[in-house]
């Protein structure tokens, strides 16, 4: 058996399916599943799809760099677990630069900088001690995310 697990997001295939048909097309497909935002799906019928969900979006609002929108990023970070706890969905992505209705990230940053980097690494710090779940899925990024700016400061 292979060491990776391949899997397809659902909002980017078979887009003439309902989106639970698209759950169950790459699920018998033997893909894991990935999802974008979960507060606009149906999670019971995602869960009687007997899929394996690999990925989901782990917040629904607020950014990881932005004073003000660090709390809601935390608060909405918390809120997933319920449905990471329903999907058995062992990963969640926290792109952290805010989202759409569809939960794509919608906040493109042209440069980001050190300060920006550090910001983000404290907000993660601060996702890593809520309640296990989304810990144990920032936790091996957050030194790559802290060494960043000093990578950049003495090699860039």
């Amino acid at each position: 058996m292979a060491s990776y697990q391949l899997s397809v997001y659902a909002e980017m295939v078979f887009l003439d399916l309902p989106f639970i048909s698209r759950v169950e097309r790459i699920h018998a497909l033997g893909f894991g599943v990935e999802i974008w935002n979960w507060a606009n799906k149906d999670i019971d019928a995602l869960v009687a799809t007997g899929a394996r969900f690999t990925l989901m979006t782990g917040y629904l609002s607020g950014n990881l760099t932005d004073e003000e929108q660090i709390e809601p990023l935390l608060q909405s970070a918390e809120a997933s677990l319920a449905v990471v706890e329903r999907l058995n969905c062992p990963s969640l992505n926290l792109h952290g630069t805010g989202l759409d209705e569809n939960g794509q990230a919608v906040r493109p940053v042209e440069r980001v900088t050190g300060a920006m980097w550090l910001k983000a690494a404290d907000t993660l710090a601060l996702v890593e001690a809520t309640p296990s779940g989304v810990s144990t899925t920032v936790s091996t990024s957050l030194p790559v995310v802290a060494a960043l700016p000093r990578f950049w400061m003495n090699n860039v």
